[in-house]
């Protein structure tokens, strides 16, 4: 090659076949191309120069068959598109943002050219436009909208935090703008004035306040303190029990708390803080050992079973008085010669037969009666004890109440009575109710424990504890026939009731004649029926249902005593046809059965889900004359799984744990509606308006 360039001869590469086949379809493609182009646009060049009017003397040629028109448009339709006079209207900039900002300009300019070819990609014939500016400082954070398809993108002036740097709050341009701010001697007003002349929004004016603990702990104490000593809305009882060591222990717990957690957790601070209270109170079953040296000692705690059978030692009190006033108060040794023996038979006396014990051992030893004067004597000791008696008794109903002082509601707004609502975010409410849902499961051997400890219902103290914050069974029907516009007030009231209902004669009837309607179905079917507790749902806690009877693990009975009928003497079957009963009808078969919109139907199939059971005998009593009528209901799950469940369990996590974790009808407020009634209300109202504003036009 360096000869061929000394004697001036280039000589080329050698193209190969293929690559020339390749490059001669390529000009013949192009070619093609071009021509087509070039009498595309001669054609019209053509149309547009050429007239359709001619002299009159001439021959008027044929508009249609001078012009190609397209098959879906005549020569009319053309002239009047082409004659139209095209309208436009301007699009006004929706940016309305002023001033300047601080960027990071590499980070800026990479993610605005990124954001606007990404959305690309996905929609080709929209463009990202500004919608919206949030600010935090001197950072802002743009939202940008497509005018086609609403997506929205995020642009930042600087680069997003990392999580280290979330975890620490750092940003920084808000850093350095405080940083420099303080090493030049300047101030929070000397920034805000510089910035507002530079036409750069400033910093926010919300400053948050970092509490000092020492002032927050003396606080504490402080208002400990005033809780002791306010005799007139609280009451003495709990006066009593902040004890001037307590309200240390208090302090100091929640000293500690704030100790341990200082730069950590704030929910963990929180829960401490919530712990030191029970803590101080000798609850050490939620303590954490960096706080307390007796995690988890509850065994002192655990006494209620001890308190299950309401005894006191005062009986054994009275008898040891009386000994002590036989033995002379145990100043003399009596052990010889059976002494003190016959002192304690004496005062069994005393204790047993009461003032007139010398009357009856007298009489049964010297077989004859006592004299007048210790007749006399017993009389006047009676008369005494009898007056005494009279005396406690009305010393006891006459007991002084507390009265709470009304007039200043402003300094006892936080204690008392007169206690303002509390606030609580959506977030606390969850986690509480989480926590409640928590508490209240139970797996399948407590559940069967709890059933047959809690027999009796209401007569049964422990039905009343375990039934309280459930949604039983008799409950049902009212929940999911509810309307979605209906409060849920006078409903969670009824069911976070811890009494029976109000005693009236249908429920008297009801509780008188279950065990005579139980016997009957018992006669009649030969099955045996045992009574039943409450049972709580394994996979739901909040869930109960309490059969009237058992008869075996598939089958259980359900009992309704019909007052108002019994009353009249009527049969169930003439009581149907006289509309007497409105849970029963008949079917298209003409057989009496349950309605299946009724509450006590939504009744017996929570029941059966409970429980587990297949089958509840639904059995209605209406007199002794008359014979019991007898439904066997099946368990239907795709009625509990797909309508009832899901109603229940929106309603209890809705309207039912958010009442129960504030405490509501406790302290005579009104229940909280959630936001889906809410709603549903204002809808409602809305569609009456528009209804009433329709009929006055």
């Amino acid at each position: 090659m360096g000869k061929d360039l000394i004697r001036g001869v280039h000589k080329r590469n050698k193209i190969s076949k293929a690559r020339q086949r390749t490059v001669r379809k390529k000009n013949e493609f192009t070619n093609i191309c071009r021509s087509i182009v070039e009498e595309i646009v001669e054609n019209v060049i053509n149309a547009s120069t050429h007239k359709t009017c001619h002299d009159n003397d001439t021959q008027q040629t044929n508009f249609d068959d001078e012009y190609d028109f397209p098959s879906f448009m005549n020569s009319e339709e053309y002239m009047s598109v082409s004659q139209h006079n095209l309208t436009y209207e301007k699009e006004e900039d929706q940016c309305k943002i002023g001033g300047y900002r601080f960027v990071e300009i590499d980070y800026f300019l990479k993610k605005t050219l990124s954001l606007q070819s990404l959305h690309n990609l996905k929609c080709t014939g929209g463009k990202l436009a500004y919608s919206s500016e949030k600010r935090s400082g001197l950072v802002s954070v743009y939202t940008l909208k497509c005018n086609m398809c609403d997506c929205e993108e995020h642009l930042a002036t600087e680069k997003p935090q990392t999580s280290e740097e979330k975890s620490n709050n750092h940003s920084t341009i808000n850093t350095a703008a405080a940083w420099g701010t303080l090493s030049t001697g300047g101030s929070y007003t000397h920034l805000t004035e510089l910035l507002s002349v530079m036409n750069v929004p400033p910093l926010g004016g919300t400053v948050q306040k970092i509490e000092c603990v020492n002032h927050c702990i003396k606080n504490y104490s402080k208002h400990l303190y005033r809780i002791k000593k306010d005799t007139k809305s609280v009451a003495l009882e709990t006066r009593k029990l902040l004890t001037n060591q307590r309200i240390k222990d208090l302090t100091r717990n929640a000293q500690k708390a704030i100790y341990a957690n200082a730069h950590g957790d704030i929910s963990q601070l929180k829960h401490d803080l919530q712990n030191s209270v029970p803590c101080s109170f000798g609850n050490h079953s939620k303590c954490q050992t960096y706080l307390c040296n007796h995690v988890g000692d509850t065994a002192s705690d655990n006494m209620s079973q001890l308190l299950i059978d309401n005894e006191t030692n005062n009986r054994a009190e009275l008898f040891m008085s009386l000994l002590a006033r036989f033995n002379m108060g145990k100043r003399l040794n009596l052990i010889q010669r059976d002494g003190f023996q016959m002192r304690s038979y004496l005062s069994a006396l005393r204790y047993n037969v009461g003032q007139s014990w010398h009357h009856k051992s007298w009489k049964q030893y010297f077989k004859k009666c006592p004299s007048k004067i210790l007749k006399t004597y017993m009389t006047q000791q009676e008369e005494k004890h009898r007056k005494r008696t009279n005396t406690i008794r009305v010393k006891h109903s006459a007991v002084k109440r507390l009265k709470f002082d009304t007039t200043n509601k402003e300094n006892n707004r936080d204690y008392g009575p007169n206690i303002s609502e509390v606030f609580m975010t959506t977030d606390e409410i969850k986690d509480e109710t989480n926590k409640l849902l928590e508490r209240l499961k139970v797996n399948y051997e407590k559940q069967q424990e709890i059933a047959r400890d809690t027999i009796g219902q209401f007569e049964n103290p422990k039905y009343v504890s375990e039934r309280a914050f459930r949604l039983t069974a008799s409950h049902f029907g009212a929940v999911i026939r509810r309307r979605p516009t209906t409060s849920c007030n006078a409903l969670v009231k009824t069911i976070l009731r811890t009494t029976s209902s109000t005693c009236t004669a249908a429920i008297e009837y009801g509780k008188k004649n279950e065990c005579v309607a139980v016997l009957k179905f018992q006669e009649k079917t030969g099955k045996t029926v045992e009574r039943a507790g409450l049972y709580i749902d394994v996979d739901h806690g909040f869930l109960g249902a309490s059969p009237d009877g058992v008869i075996n693990k598939n089958e259980i009975i359900e009992v309704k005593c019909m007052y108002k009928v019994a009353q009249v003497g009527l049969s169930v079957q003439q009581a149907v046809e006289r509309k007497c009963i409105t849970c029963l009808e008949k079917d298209l078969q003409n057989k009496i059965r349950l309605r299946r919109n009724h509450d006590y139907f939504f009744q017996i199939q929570g029941q059966l889900a409970i429980t587990g059971a297949e089958i509840c005998y639904f059995t209605v009593y209406t007199g002794d004359k008359n014979d019991i009528f007898i439904e066997e209901i099946k368990a239907d799950k795709d009625i509990w799984n797909t309508i009832m469940l899901p109603k229940l369990i929106d309603f209890y996590v809705n309207c039912i744990a958010p009442n129960i974790i504030e405490n509501r009808p406790g302290r005579g407020l009104q229940c909280k509606d959630p936001p889906s009634i809410i709603e549903a209300q204002n809808a409602l109202r809305t569609k009456k308006e528009q209804t009433k504003q329709k009929r006055q036009e």
